[in-house]
């Protein structure tokens, strides 16, 4: 059974746009899809290039047949990925067009282009925040030399570190709530990918800890889902940070006297509108105090000043 108290989620489009807007960016396309790698290799001095040459896509609901290509995918160390694929916290970035050259001691350079380069990645949260972490990179390497393959996987390394990069740019927005004096303490966010989604929640923490199961999400590209236990909070919170226990002044004078009034708001009642979650109303409890003077109380009196030229 799902509980939470704030909801967001998002479909691959969201993400996808996310990364065609950096790979449009000159600065980052230099920054964020390109890379080389130099060194040497039985005493021969190489460099390797790689070009990500179109912005990479989301697959938030990876199919069996990435079961297969898990083995033969390359971690950050430049080895095959060693134990289980990752379980329900994985997702799949695919680079559509993906190009690298290699050039080894005096030989002519190599060069390709693989098409559906995949980089296997986890949905973790640390330090109260959602993150996207590459684990491992899979590309067709069965028509390449031995050779040409390890130090192709030596770059792989680097590969991963731009897509670390590159994944840290799209920032999932933090659940939380604090704006001036008004703090409203919620759980560490849990999240998962369900549905083809990617999901974040929290709860209020006099509710206990969030839980995505079972949940319906709606099927849109970009939603938030508040409770009424939390706008109702969140409301509260506001009135209390502006209007309860602050005092209101009045004063002013009629014929004869003066007059001063004081109200202070002592407590609110908040509830929120359950068919409509944008509508609140509020019950405000008010103490009232008011004072009438004579004119002249601890000045002139008004009818000594009335009556002093008779």
């Amino acid at each position: 059974m799902s509980k939470f108290d704030v909801a967001i989620g998002m479909d691959h489009t969201t993400l996808d746009t996310g990364t065609a807007q950096l790979f449009a960016d000159p600065s980052a396309r230099n920054t964020l899809f390109k890379g080389e790698d130099a060194g040497t290799f039985s005493s021969l001095a190489y460099t390797v290039s790689f070009d990500i040459q179109a912005a990479p896509a989301f697959d938030l609901a990876p199919g069996a047949a990435i079961t297969a290509l898990w083995p033969q995918s390359i971690d950050n160390t430049g080895k095959k990925s060693t134990g289980p694929l990752p379980g329900p916290s994985l997702f799949v970035l695919t680079f559509p067009k993906f190009a690298a050259q290699l050039a080894l001691g005096t030989a002519k350079p190599v060069s390709g282009t693989a098409d559906d380069v995949r980089v296997f990645c986890t949905l973790a949260v640390a330090d109260g925040s959602v993150t996207l972490d590459p684990v491992s990179i899979w590309l067709d390497e069965s028509r390449m030399a031995g050779i040409d393959r390890l130090i192709l996987n030596q770059m792989l390394k680097k590969v991963l570190r731009k897509v670390e990069a590159l994944l840290a740019g799209l920032k999932i927005p933090p659940l939380s709530f604090s704006k001036e004096g008004i703090t409203v303490e919620l759980t560490p966010p849990v999240a998962g990918i369900a549905d083809g989604k990617l999901v974040a929640a929290v709860c209020l923490k006099s509710n206990g800890q969030p839980d995505l199961g079972g949940a319906a999400w709606p099927a849109k590209a970009l939603f938030a889902l508040v409770s009424g236990g939390a706008i109702t909070a969140i409301a509260r919170q506001a009135l209390d940070a502006k209007v309860v226990n602050k005092e209101h002044h009045a004063s002013g004078s009629i014929t004869g006297a003066s007059w001063g009034a004081t109200a202070k708001c002592n407590s609110a009642a908040v509830t929120s509108d359950a068919t409509d979650r944008t509508k609140v109303s509020a019950k405000i409890g008010f103490g009232l105090s008011a004072e009438l003077k004579p004119l002249g109380v601890g000045g002139p009196c008004a009818v000594g000043a009335a009556t002093s030229g008779m």
